[in-house]
């Protein structure tokens, strides 16, 4: 018991930097693309700033591989409380990756459409204006698909930790209550459309950035053994 819980204290450190080299990557990758491929003048200045567009796609990468390592790290911390619970979480974390996949693809996608816009010369931009925003709409629906995909995977997240005070409940709350507010506004996006993510998101993301991770490590580090789920 005592290596096994010395094992989940060591997870719970290397899923809180992991949480936190996950948010800073995705914010400059996310930073980076969104302010080329889909900048008003896109056809024209996304094949020159391609060395951007390639460092925010790496960023991209290197995110979703710090997503795939906390729900690696994190089961078998979770599994303590509530298995079924911690391979649902497992399961909705895995699924995050491959819809980045699609985000990347349509942002390169983007990519080669403005050099061979810029090849082409002043050829006629109705076509490469229609193919453009046939790539713009594949990453914006994606990235709503990848919001309520995470959503429900922060509630499955912040549920467990509600219950088991892993972490103060009033955090577990913030945390339910940031998720609800970014699916919603996922949700509205959807429906009545052009609603920037940041407008709902920061909630969440400054949430992650420093309450869960770190109060999981505190919290872990001064118990000797896994807790009980409150009743």
């Amino acid at each position: 018991k005592g290596s096994g819980m010395a094992d989940c204290k060591g997870n719970a450190r290397v899923a809180g930097c992991r949480f936190l080299l996950a948010v800073v990557a995705n914010r400059v990758g996310s930073e980076l693309l969104d302010s080329i491929v889909i900048a008003p003048d896109y056809l024209r200045e996304t094949y020159p700033h391609k060395t951007s567009v390639i460092v925010g796609m790496l960023m991209e990468i290197l995110s979703a591989a710090a997503v795939v390592g906390i729900a690696v790290v994190l089961y078998p911390v979770l599994k303590f409380y509530n298995r079924t619970i911690a391979l649902a979480y497992l399961g909705f974390r895995l699924i995050e990756p491959a819809i980045t996949i699609v985000i990347i693809l349509a942002s390169l996608s983007i990519l080669t459409l403005s050099q061979q816009y810029i090849l082409a010369g002043a050829g006629d931009v109705a076509d490469y204006a229609l193919l453009g925003t046939l790539f713009q709409a594949t990453r914006d629906w994606a990235l709503m698909i990848y919001i309520m995909i995470f959503c429900t995977g922060a509630a499955l997240f912040y549920g467990l930790l509600y219950r088991t005070r892993l972490v103060p409940r009033l955090l577990s709350v913030c945390g339910l209550v940031a998720a609800s507010l970014l699916s919603g506004g996922a949700l509205l996006a959807m429906l009545l459309y052009d609603i920037p993510v940041e407008a709902y998101g920061a909630v969440l993301r400054l949430h992650e950035v420093l309450f869960p991770p770190c109060t999981l490590w505190h919290r872990l580090n001064q118990t000797d053994r896994p807790g009980r789920a409150a009743p």
